[in-house]
């Protein structure tokens, strides 16, 4: 009884100190960052990490799913040796591909942002996203390999393991890499993608023309885990969920 009061007597402090100011309090006992948009009540058995970095993902979705087997793939030489590095540890599980991944077979341009690697891309920063984030500014152009999803994996198509979590962090790259990717989605339980809705890069992909993409495929748009919004308050980027119908 103690602590059940204690915790009623905080929230009417609180919210006695928040109405002045136009705000209120309110408990979400199913956030989206707790339950992966409701994807952790899937059976979730391969994940395939686009855009993997440094694993930041890839290590934070294991904590979810501790079984499933995680495909990476990360092109630049720093964050892919941090990447394969910490895969040494965690058993056969993680299997990493140093390659950038879209809709055709080959090699291009990537831009290497120096000072922040993870916002990296195959497209042009705009001078937008330059101003907003100086770290963006220094860039090393470099050729890297790429591939389509449907090369990649079709050794091992046949023998990824339902249910299966697609994420894409590209940076702007997403519907060339979905363009790549006929063959897995149809097996594909749920989409993350991370979605700019700011004008970052140049040529990106729009929010509206990746739900049509993924409307093709029969998934539905299943609301945002995060967004991330700028100073004065407009929406940057998003993640975005969507789930097969």
């Amino acid at each position: 009884m103690i602590p059940s009061l204690l915790r009623r007597s905080l929230r009417v402090s609180a919210r006695a100190i928040l109405h002045p100011l136009g705000l209120d309090l309110v408990r979400l006992s199913a956030s989206p960052k707790e339950t992966l948009g409701g994807v952790k009540g899937l059976e979730i058995r391969t994940i395939v990490d686009c855009g993997a970095n440094r694993g930041q993902f890839a290590r934070y979705i294991s904590d979810f799913f501790p079984r499933a087997s995680i495909y990476c793939f990360e092109p630049l030489d720093e964050p892919f040796r941090d990447l394969a590095d910490w895969a040494e540890t965690q058993g056969d599980r993680i299997i990493c591909h140093k390659l950038a991944l879209g809709d055709e077979n080959g090699e291009v341009t990537m831009h290497h942002h120096v000072e922040h690697s993870p916002s990296s891309s195959l497209l042009n920063t705009t001078q937008h996203v330059e101003r907003l984030f100086p770290k963006t500014r220094e860039q090393r152009e470099l050729r890297v390999p790429v591939a389509t999803l449907n090369k990649v994996l079709a050794p091992v198509l046949d023998k990824l393991e339902p249910e299966i979590l697609l994420k894409l962090d590209v940076q702007g790259y997403e519907d060339r890499v979905l363009r790549g990717a006929t063959t897995i989605l149809p097996k594909v339980r749920a989409c993350l993608l991370e979605v700019c809705v700011d004008p970052l890069y140049a040529s990106q992909a729009k929010f509206c023309d990746l739900i049509t993409l993924l409307d093709q495929h029969g998934f539905n748009y299943s609301g945002n885990l995060d967004q991330k919004y700028e100073k004065s308050g407009r929406i940057m980027w998003l993640d975005a969920l969507f789930l097969r119908s």
